[in-house]
């Protein structure tokens, strides 16, 4: 057994003496040469053959490209590639161009360190080369972190806010507020003249205006302000001034950024809405399928038999009154019925307002304008004759 133990030691001998003389894997001194951290840089400029460079740049603890603040996603994503030295894992030699490094190659700045980018293996290693003319192979996709698209740099949402982060939107023309409103909890509401705010619809407003993004970067010049727009958040106001619109965009900046943007139209034809848009004009409040009869006048129907009218548990007010005279229920008229089990929701119409239109009140104590549409639709039915 010791004679089989003594050849089997000679033999691993001899391989490891012929892996030592194999060329090309010999060990090599290590390497220091490592790529800055994120919070050791101050500037990161990108170049592409035949483009303009890419100028990233920080200020205090934030980043911008140009005037612009630098997207989150990128920037989450320098953060996390650079958050300690990048290390080499490997030092090469041969052709450049073996390894990617041509003359179309990306070239990047990193703080005081300058580096061409290369061929990225296996999606975890990146070959670069040095200003001395060196070629590593450094741990990380740094292509796909580094070699990008000049647009998808910036951060292109207006409100940098959370999908349900609004809290409060104000539209206003010169010194005039158009329409402010603010969220409690879930509701909506205006902030003064006691309307019902259309809660679905503002909640929808507050939802694009988080997410709204920028399409097309233009440098800064002075424009007439003609419509601006503040959001309220958690943490704090913003807002943003648009010019008039010309060629189916307005110019637009955010107050307190240099940024300057052009806007579509067809977002201004969504934000700039008067006040009566955003109103709530139901009537009705409750749950039209818990309606279990309707009374028009002196005529009851019960649901689903003949006579049933489905339209009538959707009326909408034409608009809400800014005073309402002393007189002017003085002979309310009963127009209205609605049945929920034992509760009774009721509608009575008052006194003429103005070209057809007439005074309501509701027995939730809203009184509100009905307009001529909605009085033909609560004309009671033609009853049959003896």
């Amino acid at each position: 057994m010791s004679r089989r133990l003594l050849i089997l030691a000679a033999v691993c001998a001899a391989l490891g003496a012929l892996t030592l003389l194999e060329p090309g894997v010999a060990t090599t001194p290590q390497i220091t040469f490592t790529l800055p951290a994120m919070a050791s840089m101050n500037r990161i400029e990108l170049r592409a053959p035949g483009e303009k460079p890419v100028v990233l740049s920080r200020r205090g603890d934030a980043w911008f490209v140009g005037d612009a603040p630098l997207g989150r996603h990128a920037q989450s994503a320098l953060a996390k590639a650079f958050a300690r030295p990048t290390p080499m894992d490997a030092r090469v030699d041969g052709a450049p161009a073996q390894y990617g490094l041509m003359a179309q190659t990306l070239t990047a700045t990193l703080g005081e360190t300058t580096i061409r980018i290369g061929k990225v293996v296996d999606g975890r290693y990146t070959f670069i080369q040095t200003s001395d003319d060196n070629i590593y192979r450094a741990r990380g996709n740094l292509r796909r972190l580094l070699d990008r698209p000049a647009h998808t740099w910036p951060e292109r949402r207006i409100f940098a806010v959370p999908d349900n982060g609004v809290t409060g939107i104000a539209l206003s023309k010169g010194e005039r507020t158009i329409w402010s409103v603010a969220r409690t909890g879930e509701t909506w509401a205006f902030k003064s003249g006691g309307r019902r705010v259309d809660g679905e619809r503002v909640a929808g407003l507050a939802y694009m205006l988080a997410t709204l993004r920028i399409e097309r970067f233009v440098p800064p010049s002075d424009f007439a302000v003609v419509t601006r727009v503040e959001l309220q958040t958690a943490a704090g106001p913003s807002t943003i001034e648009l010019g008039a619109i010309k060629d189916r965009t307005a110019p637009g900046r955010i107050v307190g950024r240099a940024v300057q943007f052009r806007v579509p139209k067809t977002i201004i034809d969504l934000l700039d809405l008067p006040a009566a848009a955003l109103e709530d004009r139901r009537l009705f409040r409750g749950d039209p399928a818990g309606v279990t009869a309707m009374q028009i006048g002196a005529v009851r129907v019960v649901r689903d038999e003949k006579g049933w009218r489905p339209a009538l548990l959707q009326l909408t007010a034409l608009s809400t009154p800014t005073s309402v005279p002393p007189d002017a229920f003085a002979e309310p008229e009963a127009a209205l019925i609605l049945e929920s089990g034992d509760a009774r929701w009721t509608l009575n119409l008052g006194a003429p307002y103005a070209r057809g239109a007439r005074y309501a009140r509701t027995s939730d104590g809203e009184t509100v304008i009905l307009g001529p549409a909605t009085l033909r639709e609560l004309q009671p039915p033609l009853l049959d004759g003896p």
